[in-house]
């Protein structure tokens, strides 16, 4: 490869495709049957409706260098400030609110595990616009994706686990490599029901690397992937994990994020 070749073409408008993202095969099979439906309005004939759509916007340029909060103040962020984050930076493509919070309650709680796919589509500009400003896009870093494990027992019930089928879609994606590497050794308590503080200690102990992970290669970055990134504690305590096991750099890339008018009490 050519030294400054990227390895993957970035888009140069930093806004999400103005198209709507087309259902895949299955979904026109289906629909046949189960006639697609906005997940947010209930409108339209696809996932999201024209208007939905339009509604989504991307996370803002102005934002926090390490956690990607957006921040009129890049270098001076309350969620992340005196905080031991382990991963490099974190990057989403939307706020998690209006259809963009639909969309993942969809894909997480009613069985719709080929939505994974147009989720991807959507924020598909934004996550090439993200790994080229954090630098994933230089030919002499290669860059394989991982993603944020789910435990057995909730798997079971769920059927999948959301943010692997997010980074597969990405993987195709993007013609990027996907490995499994991290395993959720014993059931937690759900994170969205719990405070900062807790969020933490609910994940001690529980991440793990799978016996048979190894290094992805030489110079090789990490990307973990995940539906949402709310206050940074699972992404931190995965990226901990892996740094590590592999002595890798960890990178984040979310769907959505949180995005609170306040920060947490404890800043």
């Amino acid at each position: 490869m050519d030294d400054g070749k990227l390895i993957f073409p970035v888009p140069e408008a930093q806004k999400p495709d103005a198209r709507m993202p087309e259902p895949g095969i299955l979904d026109n099979l289906l629909s046949v049957v189960f006639p697609l439906r906005c997940v947010h309005c209930g409108g339209g004939c696809n996932w999201l409706c024209v208007d939905c759509h339009a509604a989504i916007k991307p996370i803002a340029p102005e934002h926090c260098h390490w956690c990607g909060r957006p921040s009129a103040n890049a270098d001076s962020c309350p969620e992340c400030r005196g905080r031991e984050l382990h991963f490099s930076k974190a990057r989403a493509a939307f706020g998690f609110n209006g259809p963009v919070r639909s969309l993942v309650h969809r894909l997480k709680y009613s069985g719709q595990r080929r939505l994974a796919a147009f989720m991807v589509e959507l924020a598909c500009n934004q996550a090439q616009l993200s790994m080229a400003e954090v630098g994933l896009t230089d030919s002499n870093k290669a860059v394989t994706l991982t993603y944020v494990p789910m435990h057995r027992s909730k798997r079971l019930v769920r059927g999948y686990n959301q943010a692997g089928l997010l980074a597969k879609a990405l993987s195709r994606r993007l013609n990027l490599p996907l490995q499994t590497l991290l395993c959720k050794e014993h059931p937690t308590f759900a994170q969205n029901r719990l405070g900062f503080d807790e969020r933490r200690g609910n994940l001690k102990g529980s991440i793990t690397l799978l016996r048979a992970a190894r290094r992805p290669g030489a110079a090789n970055r990490l990307v973990l992937v995940d539906d949402v990134y709310t206050t940074g504690s699972t992404a931190s305590e995965c990226a901990r994990v892996l740094k590590e096991g592999l002595g890798v750099d960890v990178q984040v890339w979310t769907f959505a994020r949180a995005v609170r008018r306040q920060s947490w009490q404890r800043f």
